[in-house]
């Protein structure tokens, strides 16, 4: 049988701040974003070369690691998958990483009327309309299912849309999550919006900056559920006459 859903972690302990600073985000101006940014470039030495931090033994995937040489390993972040599932060795594993709408919020910090709540149900409904679906990473674990994956695991995570948790750890995703949608907000509402919801370009700048505005106050205790979904092709002998994951 496929492996259970593994449940969210328990609801983040939101940090405490100044009432003058709780309904301000400011991780682009602190020294906060630059030491986030300063990361990107440590790299693993080796014989006075350099290589990437990938190299040096961290994962970026959570699917179990096959004994042995792994022979190839190829990250995407497009399309739909179906050329993976279908040329992917017996044995081999296909791991999916998906985002996935409505914002989460578990504490009733971000109310039905607010447009940062309002800004998940859009997006669903304009890229239902546009063909392009934003909201079907909680159906990959079936998806893998129907495809005759085995040992198929389902984990959830929630990134914070700004630094308002209490621990380190989410409080440096949040300020990597509000100053990716800080700064590419129109560009990722211009088009769905105009196209496919018949806004006008004003609306959508109005709508962005109240957006803004929410976002950067640390009151809001949002986040974006994060889906990670992972599964093996059957074939290695010990899958004869199992079943399992179908």
């Amino acid at each position: 049988m496929a492996a259970p859903t593994e449940q969210p972690h328990e609801p983040l302990i939101a940090d405490r701040f100044d009432d003058v600073d709780s309904a301000i985000s400011v991780p682009t101006t602190t020294a906060g974003l630059i030491s986030l940014r300063s990361s990107i470039w440590q790299f693993q030495e080796e014989n006075g070369r350099t290589y990437h931090a990938m190299s040096s033994g961290r994962r970026l995937g959570l699917s179990p690691k096959i004994e042995g040489p792994t022979k190839r390993v190829l990250d995407a972040g497009t399309g739909t998958g179906i050329w993976a599932i279908e040329n992917l060795e017996p044995g081999g594993y296909l791991e999916m990483q998906d985002l996935t709408h409505p914002l989460g919020c578990d504490d009733g910090t971000m109310p039905d009327h607010l447009e940062l709540c309002r800004l998940g149900h859009l997006c669903i409904e304009a890229s239902k309309k546009a063909g392009r679906p934003i909201d079907v990473a909680p159906k990959y674990k079936t998806f893998l299912k129907k495809a005759g994956f085995v040992d198929i695991v389902e984990k959830r995570f929630k990134w914070p849309l700004n630094e308002w948790p209490k621990d380190a750890h989410y409080k440096e995703i949040g300020a990597w999550s509000f100053e990716n949608l800080n700064t590419g907000l129109e560009g990722l509402l211009l088009a769905l919006f105009t196209r496919f919801l018949g806004w006008t370009r004003e609306e959508v700048f109005i709508f962005c900056s109240a957006t803004r505005k929410q976002l950067q106050d640390r009151r809001i205790h949002a986040y974006i559920p994060l889906y990670v979904v992972y599964g093996r092709k059957p074939g290695d002998r010990d899958d004869l006459g199992d079943d399992r994951g179908f």
